[in-house]
């Protein structure tokens, strides 16, 4: 089995549009530039990397091994595997190229489509999981002799986390379909990431919050979804990069 990674990420630039640049040398091509953020690098056998042609974006196919290639491991909150990656002079050969000469922008974006909307199924299942941890510690912790489920300050933050966490799922399960079934996607898949970044954030806040102290204790599941939330919408570009998208969707 081979692991196979994209280097999608840069600073400040969209994944369709790369700083990364890649100049046609004899039969082959040469690559320059920085990679931010690229899951499981380290333990990849190739790393998909789109980089700017002189007609267009062209995807290569870059072995992590390869002379040039400089990863430098990363320390994330969720404790997954991430490094910073910078090509100088990488040289590959033409036949690593994938999907065609100057036809890797279409490609992307589908890449960064499917991506968005597997990580708002995965942003279903953190919510869904620290929504089960609350109902039972609220459900178990007593103040004034009675559960603290039974405060209505308690109950109403419960409810407005189970409501995000069904409005969440509906709008993941709408944009995996759509995808699934061969349709326009890019609004549905933008609807399902804004939700994860507002509405699954507020969940894991509140989950948080409901749970007090016992929240931060390590030895306590909470903290590692509350990690994940985060880390997941760092991963989309947060809140104001799906309105912005939304944004265009409409205008367009």
């Amino acid at each position: 089995e081979q692991i196979v990674t994209a280097a999608l990420l840069e600073d400040l630039r969209e994944p369709v549009d790369p700083g990364t640049t890649a100049a046609a040398d004899g039969n082959g091509w040469v690559l320059d530039g920085h990679k931010i953020a690229v899951r499981a690098a380290e333990l990849a056998s190739q790393i998909l990397v789109p980089a700017k042609t002189a007609n267009g974006i062209t995807i290569f196919l870059v072995d992590p091994t390869a002379d040039g290639v400089h990863l430098t491991a990363l320390d994330t909150t969720t404790g997954q595997p991430e490094a910073d990656i910078r090509l100088n002079g990488v040289r590959v050969a033409s036949e690593a190229i994938v999907g065609g000469l100057d036809q890797g922008a279409p490609i992307v974006a589908e890449m960064v489509l499917q991506a968005n909307a597997a990580l708002c199924s995965y942003a279903v299942g953190a919510c869904e999981s620290a929504l089960a941890l609350t109902s039972d510690y609220i459900k178990t912790r007593k103040q004034f002799d009675q559960p603290i489920a039974m405060f209505q300050a308690v109950a109403h933050r419960a409810a407005d986390s189970y409501i995000d966490t069904e409005a969440l799922r509906l709008v993941a399960r709408q944009a995996a379909w759509r995808i699934s079934e061969g349709l326009p996607s890019e609004t549905e898949v933008a609807i399902a990431a804004y939700w994860a970044t507002t509405g699954g954030d507020r969940v894991l806040h509140a989950a948080q919050h409901l749970h007090g102290g016992v929240g931060v204790d390590r030895d306590y599941p909470l903290h590692r979804f509350f990690l994940a939330m985060r880390h997941l919408g760092l991963t989309m570009g947060g809140e104001s990069r799906q309105l912005q998208a939304l944004g265009r969707l409409v205008v367009d």
